[in-house]
């Protein structure tokens, strides 16, 4: 009898851990049996991305899936809930409504920058972080210190211009920067006025400039002339998207929609065979590079050639 309930005393101890786990991961692996894309605009990028992530899941292994795609609109006014329901907002957009929602479901954000996700994590205290992950855009630091140590061996001295939302990555960047035998010099704007006279500053102290996402210092506006300041200095920038690369930047390291919906649902998968959890936010796995050729002429730049490059970053970090 004294064993017996021995037995049943340890059960439930060990029904309340596994319980608690699942509280803190967010989700467990054997309820994932519905997952929600969420679109906040319909665009063709979109579209593609959401095509992708459901023909992965149709062809992976185990139990198929069940996947669908809601608006906002309909994701908010919707009655039924699913106890094995993981959301996926695509974008920025959509990761900010879902998160105004509040709603009681695992979220894995994708097509995201890091300074988005975390503005929505201190905009909303209440958010609980180990439900509420993320996919970023954003390159990781080690990655980007990496491929400049890689494209530009001559030139030691990185500049960082950065603004209100980017500031909070400097030590990161900094710190890869530094293991990779490089110098770092900063300069911060807090508005536009400034960024003409910061980056005249920062390029006197600098071989090359790295771009980082910051929508106060590299948008529409500022972009072309950011780069025109560069061009004028023959100091070449390192950015972060293709249409860096074709407003003139002379290289860039990216993560296209495509590479990112693959990735989602790659962690989709391991999420539902337990492979994986929520909580920490991920970096992008897949990567492309881009080269403005014509600035590199202009600069008497010689780089590696982009697939050349790509196979020793992967080389690299196949190693780690």
């Amino acid at each position: 009898m004294g064993r017996s309930i021995y037995s049943a005393l340890r059960g439930c101890l060990k029904a309340a851990l596994i319980g608690l786990l699942a509280l803190q991961c967010g989700l467990l692996s054997a309820q994932l049996t519905q997952v929600t894309l969420v679109l906040s605009e319909d665009t063709e990028v979109h579209r593609q991305v959401v095509a992708t992530i459901q023909g992965i899941l149709e062809q992976g292994p185990g139990p198929r899936l069940a996947s669908r795609t809601l608006t906002l609109k309909d994701l908010a006014t919707r009655s039924d809930r699913n106890a094995g329901e993981l959301l996926v907002p695509i974008g920025t957009a959509a990761a900010q409504g879902v998160a105004a929602l509040d709603l009681p479901i695992p979220i894995l954000n994708t097509l995201i920058p890091k300074q988005v996700y975390e503005k929505i994590l201190q905009g909303q205290p209440a958010l609980d972080a180990r439900r509420f992950s993320a996919l970023f855009l954003d390159q990781p630091p080690r990655r980007q210190a990496r491929l400049v140590r890689l494209a530009f061996p001559d030139r030691l001295r990185v500049g960082l211009l950065l603004g209100p939302d980017s500031q909070n990555f400097q030590p990161a960047i900094a710190a890869a920067l530094r293991a990779q035998g490089l110098q770092v010099a900063v300069e911060k704007s807090a508005s536009t006025e400034e960024l003409a006279p910061a980056l005249n500053r920062l390029l006197g102290h600098s071989d090359l400039l790295l771009a980082v996402p910051d929508p106060l210092v590299y948008n529409r506006n500022t972009l072309a002339n950011l780069l025109l300041i560069t061009f004028r200095s023959q100091k070449p920038v390192l950015g972060y998207s293709e249409a860096n690369v074709r407003a003139g930047a002379l290289l860039a390291l990216y993560t296209s929609p495509a590479q990112a919906a693959r990735q989602t649902a790659e962690l989709i998968l391991a999420l539902a065979s337990g492979r994986a959890s929520l909580g920490t936010p991920y970096y992008p796995k897949y990567f492309e590079l881009a080269i403005n050729e014509t600035v590199a002429r202009s600069l008497a730049i010689s780089l590696p050639q982009e697939a050349v490059l790509k196979a020793r970053l992967e080389a690299m970090e196949s190693a780690d």
